[in-house]
Order: C-alpha cells, then sequence, then structure tokens
C-alpha cells in the first residue's frame, strides 16, 4: 500500500504512515498498479526510440547499443522496483512509540511520587508547627500527640520528649497545690532540667519539712521541729498573707521554747520579746524573768566552809542588785554564789586563804544563776591592786569589800569589766 502524502510504501494494516505520520484513510492498490505499468510504458517507448535511432549505424554498433539498452533497461527497471520497494523502518517507529509510553508512565510514577512526598511534608511541617503553637500555649498533652505522631521528622523527637516532661511538671504542680509535697519533689526531681523544676523541689522539700515541723510543734517536741526548721527556706512557705513572716517568726518561736526548756532564760526571753505579739509570745517572754531570790548564799562549796576569817560585801546603795562569785585563786574553783538584793549586805565565812573574786550588777530582772542580768547586766573582776587579782585573807580577820565606791585612799576600787560567759 502507497501513502497518499509522501508515495512510499507502507503495511496493508498501517492506520498511520510511519514515514510520515499521516493518518492512513483509503488508498486505492490500482494506483500503485497504475504508476507501476506508466514507468514501465515509459521505460519501454525510450528503448525502442534509442534502437530505431541507432539502426543507422553499422552493425557492431548496434549491437553494442541493443546491449546497452537492455543494461539501461534492467538499470531502469532496478530503479524503478528500488523506488517502489518500501523502507523497512515501521518496526523501529513501533519502537519509539513503545518508549515514549514507558516515559509517560515513568514519568507520571515520579511524578505522583513527588507528589505524595510534597503532600506528606507539607502535612508533617503544618502539624510540627501546630505542635510548636501547643508547646508555646503550654498545652503540653496536646503537643505531645503531635510530635510523637511525627515520630522522626525535623526534631519531633526532642519536641515529644519535651513535651513530656511538661506533662509532669503539670502533674507535679497539680500535686504542690494539694498538699502533696513528697510526690510532687519526686516528680520535680526526675525533670530537674525542666524550666524551674530544680526550684520547685526544693519549694516542696521546704514546705514539707515545715509541715512535719509543725505537727512536732504540737506534740511539743521542740528540738526535733526545730531541726526539720533549720532545713526550711521560708522564701518557699505557702499558705499565708505574708509567708516569710509566719516561717521566719515560728523559728525564732521554737527557738525561744527549745532555750527556756534548756535554762536559757535570757536567750529565750530576747527572742520572745523580740517576736511582739506573735501567738503568746508576750506571755512566754515574762516567764523567762525569775523572781530575784532572796538576799544570800545560793551555792556554797562545801571544800570551802571554814570560818577562820570572814568577808563582808557591801554594795553601792544606787537601787541595783548584785551578784558576787567567789573563786580559788586560780579563778577555776568556784567557791560560792551570793545574791544580794538592793540596799542589802551580805557576810560569808570562809578559811583563810587566797582567792579571786567576781561581782555583777543591775538595775533590770534576773534571769537565774546561768544568764544572771543578761545583757543588761555589768559583769566585773575586782582587783586587789593595779597588778593582782588575787586577794589574800589571813586566818582571825574580818574583812569589808565596799563595791563601786573609794578605797581608803580615796581612789576607785580597781576592776575589770568581762563578758557574760568569763564571769
Amino acid at each position: 500500500m502507497i501513502c497518499a502524502k509522501c508515495k512510499k510504501e507502507i503495511p496493508e494494516e498501517a492506520t498511520v504512515c510511519p514515514h510520515c505520520n499521516e493518518k492512513v484513510e483509503t488508498i486505492d492498490s490500482s494506483l500503485e498498479e497504475t504508476e507501476s505499468k506508466e514507468t514501465i510504458q515509459d521505460n519501454n517507448l525510450s528503448s525502442e526510440e534509442e534502437i530505431i535511432n541507432n539502426n543507422e549505424t553499422d552493425s557492431i554498433d548496434e549491437g553494442e547499443s541493443s546491449i546497452d539498452n537492455e543494461n539501461d533497461l534492467n538499470i531502469s527497471k532496478e530503479e524503478s522496483i528500488e523506488e517502489s520497494k518500501p523502507i523497512v523502518e515501521p518496526i523501529k517507529a513501533k519502537k519509539n512509540f513503545l518508549d515514549k509510553k514507558i516515559l509517560i508512565i515513568v514519568a507520571s510514577v515520579v511524578a505522583i511520587i513527588v507528589l505524595v512526598f510534597v503532600t506528606i511534608h507539607f502535612v508533617n511541617d503544618n502539624k510540627y508547627n501546630k505542635g510548636l503553637e501547643m508547646l508555646e500555649n503550654k498545652n503540653y498533652q496536646e503537643a505531645y500527640t503531635i510530635f510523637s505522631s511525627l515520630k522522626s521528622y525535623n526534631d519531633s523527637s526532642d519536641k515529644a520528649e519535651y513535651a513530656q516532661k511538661g506533662i509532669k511538671y503539670v502533674e507535679a504542680k497539680a500535686l504542690m497545690e494539694q498538699g502533696d509535697y513528697v510526690e510532687a519533689e519526686n516528680i520535680f526531681n526526675s525533670i530537674d532540667d525542666f524550666e524551674n523544676s530544680k526550684d520547685l523541689s526544693l519549694n516542696c522539700q521546704s514546705n514539707n519539712n515545715y509541715k512535719n515541723a509543725l505537727a512536732l510543734i504540737d506534740s511539743t517536741d521542740y528540738q526535733s521541729a526545730l531541726d526539720l526548721l533549720y532545713q526550711v527556706n521560708c522564701i518557699y512557705i505557702d499558705g499565708s498573707d505574708n509567708p516569710d513572716y509566719e516561717c521566719e517568726n515560728i523559728i525564732k518561736y521554737v527557738e525561744a521554747i527549745n532555750a527556756f526548756g534548756n535554762g536559757q532564760n535570757y536567750e529565750a526571753y530576747k527572742k520572745f520579746i523580740s517576736l511582739n505579739d506573735f501567738k503568746d509570745s508576750s506571755q512566754k517572754a515574762s516567764e523567762c524573768i525569775v523572781p530575784k531570790p532572796n538576799t544570800g548564799i545560793t551555792y556554797h562549796n562545801e571544800a570551802y566552809k571554814g570560818s577562820a576569817c570572814s568577808l563582808k560585801i557591801v554594795p553601792t546603795s544606787d537601787g541595783s542588785s548584785t551578784y558576787f562569785k567567789i573563786y580559788d585563786e586560780t579563778g577555776t574553783v568556784l567557791i560560792a554564789n551570793i545574791f544580794i538584793n538592793a540596799g542589802d549586805t551580805f557576810k560569808i565565812n570562809l578559811p583563810a586563804g587566797k582567792y579571786t573574786l567576781r561581782s555583777a550588777y543591775s538595775y533590770k530582772d534576773w534571769f537565774g544563776e546561768v544568764d544572771m542580768f543578761g545583757d543588761e547586766g555589768i559583769y566585773q573582776k575586782i582587783k586587789a591592786n593595779d597588778t593582782s587579782e588575787i586577794f589574800t585573807l589571813e586566818k582571825n580577820w574580818d574583812y569589808t569589800l565596799t563595791l563601786r565606791t573609794l578605797n581608803p585612799e580615796g581612789t576607785p576600787i580597781p576592776t575589770k569589766n568581762i563578758d557574760k560567759d568569763s564571769f
């Protein structure tokens, strides 16, 4: 079959010319035969004319011309046949067509894969941004759900871990508000690198110790309560309009009660006074003041109860009370304590020997023989002369010591002020 456009032979079953891609509709096969006949006739006419014209030549030329004409005719036929011979290319065209189809399919698949990838990335990116928004709003549960579903996308696994800590953080804060400080502290310790968890852990610890200390106070176990209170940081204590004030004062209050129980009346007194009207501090402060004893000996060492000599102590009549101590000459062995009320004097019998003397006086309250006059008293060593603190009392002598006055020569009796703890 011959293509109507390019005039080349094509297969009978073809619907498209493989040479020029022209659509094959109806091609009359007789056209091919007619064109072939016309070509042969033209060739025959040309050959006969050449034979007639060459008859005028000699026989040799005629023979040669006849041979040439036959050759020409054969060549012309071969050329005609060659021209009408179809080029064997349809198969190659079919292959190219198939290659194009494969290429289109592959390209489509790639495009679909890219589209799916882009779509997934777009969806994941939106979810990721939504998760970040949830974290910013401290919606940790929703953020954890989002980031855990994204798995390895971007840093989602890290964000999921962070959100999970946030969930625990919220849970621990709720426990704090409920007063469950122990469990809250345990959770905060497990996420101590999350926000202010470390600080909140200390908060829970202080509140728990404070809570337990109050219970011990109620049971009058003041020393144990104090041990816990010393571990409390009052800035963390809740449950008061002024937590600092409440916490600091409760520590002072228990310290005062504990000191009073240990006989440290003046130390307790000072703390109660500093607390003003906190709880029953004013009442307890007054309880720390001890009634002054009657003038006389409050302690006498049994080894020094001889009567070989005597010592009369005469305080100044200025309204002050006097507390007098007698030591051996080394100042380490206490021989006697004497309390002398304002306006009184006192005489003590002693073995002959060498002694050192100390005197304290005050115009205010008495807090017992441990704290004496507290910080309101004046505490002194009495000196025998400018160079010595040792008094020598001889047998059968009665001595009189007038305090805070002039000696017979008209000069003040030398003294040396000391602190209460050295008295």
